[in-house]
């Protein structure tokens, strides 16, 4: 579309012939945070259901643009379930930005169909934004094509991902009644205060992973064993537990509750990783060619953690330490954080955390340095923006922080990025992203 351009500007400028790598991040960074904000305001999507949507949506964008990246290949029929995607006609050209606003913007209405009116809202002007912008760089057959290939894509990758009946629509099924705790032994979990909330996504272990045969590769070991024995190794770990609470510096308290990243009031804690993978990309003045693989190796390992952790979670059964502390140690004790609904054993957040910054550093180097602003606007607690010298520190730290806030066992941080790091390894020797 040349309309506004002097031809003989037009004539330097128009390229017949676009690549990935010749745009801004803009458009993946502007979905992911509209991902976020609808992740921490749509009811239900509570931990494991918000890493796979932002799974789907780093699937999305990775292949809507993939065909303008001449170094990389597509992850169809490499990914588990995912075979017979759309492809871009390699003859023709496309707006890449375009492709990744459409597949995104038609991801997105899929996978938040209970999204408030004023969300709903918000991603339409996104849409509609971006298409204004990009319907007025390159000519009305180009932008049509684009748009066109980006929603057939993302449809035809919603329509595989449905095929799973434990990851589709699980908004809706956090807390099936079908599920009851198995009982009789002193080990195993229940309820916790305050809310004393059913087992949340008990199935969740055995939904379809991206990766495949991840599970097998990334078992934890079994917990240390259970004992009420006073000066047992299992009683000083609970001992721990409450002493680190009982005792803690505020600094102490400042790092359990900038890592806490609870549902409702936050993006849960993939999306805190999502957030460090955007602000990096957006510090680095990173391509759509850098965004589209990074979102899409974020949040392959963020999804496929939760599965493998929650896996292991509902075949250990183990309490949680207030169930342990008040019952054996002192009655009267409460965590820093409230306890989430469901077994000890791995933690949820180590795992994904340790993965997740495996991910980046496979990005952006082992010593990448930087500043995560992702809770400054938050009153609730000090969300003082916090520096790190590397991803896998900020990892170690979210792991630490789940023993500060009094909700996890040393043990089962230390199992938890362990595991996190095998699923990691895993998914970088299994899919090839680059040719």
């Amino acid at each position: 579309n040349t309309v506004g351009f002097p031809q003989d500007l037009y004539m330097d400028i128009y390229q017949p012939t676009f690549a990935t790598a010749d745009f801004s991040s803009e458009t993946a960074n502007e979905w992911f945070q509209l991902t976020m904000n609808l992740v921490r305001t749509t009811p239900g999507y509570t931990p494991p259901v918000a890493a796979h949507t932002y799974g789907l949506m780093g699937i999305a964008l990775y292949e809507s643009v993939v065909a303008g990246m001449p170094t990389h290949q597509s992850l169809d029929g490499q990914l588990l379930g995912l075979s017979g995607m759309p492809k871009a006609d390699p003859n023709k050209d496309y707006y890449f930005p375009e492709c990744a606003n459409a597949a995104l913007s038609m991801m997105a209405e899929r996978l938040f169909p209970t999204a408030s009116a004023d969300y709903k809202q918000l991603m339409a002007l996104l849409k509609t934004n971006f298409e204004t912008k990009y319907s007025k760089a390159t000519s009305a057959e180009v932008f049509q094509r684009s748009k066109e290939f980006g929603e057939s894509l993302a449809l035809a990758l919603y329509s595989l991902s449905a095929t799973d009946p434990i990851s589709h629509e699980a908004y809706n099924k956090n807390f099936p009644l079908s599920y009851t705790p198995p009982v009789g032994a002193d080990s195993l979990w229940e309820p916790t205060p305050p809310a004393f909330r059913k087992a949340m996504q008990p199935y969740w272990g055995s939904a379809r992973t991206f990766t495949p045969n991840i599970l097998p590769e990334a078992t934890a070991t079994a917990p240390p064993p259970f004992s009420k024995t006073p000066n047992s190794y299992f009683y000083n770990l609970g001992l721990e537990v409450r002493d680190k609470v009982n005792n803690s510096t505020s600094e102490e308290k400042d790092i359990a509750k900038f890592w806490s990243d609870d549902p409702a009031k936050t993006a849960t804690p993939s999306g805190h990783w999502i957030s460090i993978a955007r602000q990096a990309l957006t510090t680095q003045n990173s391509s759509l060619n850098t965004a589209a693989e990074t979102y899409a190796k974020v949040g392959i390992a963020v999804s496929d953690a939760f599965i493998c952790c929650w896996k292991t979670k509902y075949e250990t059964n183990l309490l949680r330490p207030v169930t342990y502390i008040k019952r054996y140690i002192d009655p009267n004790w409460l965590p820093l954080l409230d306890t989430p609904p469901f077994p000890e054993y791995t933690s949820g957040h180590s795992t994904q955390s340790t993965a997740a910054a495996q991910m980046l550093s496979n990005m952006f180097g082992n010593s990448f340095q930087f500043t995560d602003n992702t809770h400054q606007s938050r009153t609730d607690i000090n969300g003082t923006p916090r520096t790190y010298s590397s991803f896998e520190a900020a990892a170690k730290e979210a792991a630490e922080s789940r023993l500060l806030g009094g909700i996890h066992y040393r043990t089962g941080n230390e199992a938890g990025e362990t595991q996190g790091k095998k699923l990691a390894d895993k998914i970088l020797s299994t899919l090839k992203f680059r040719k």
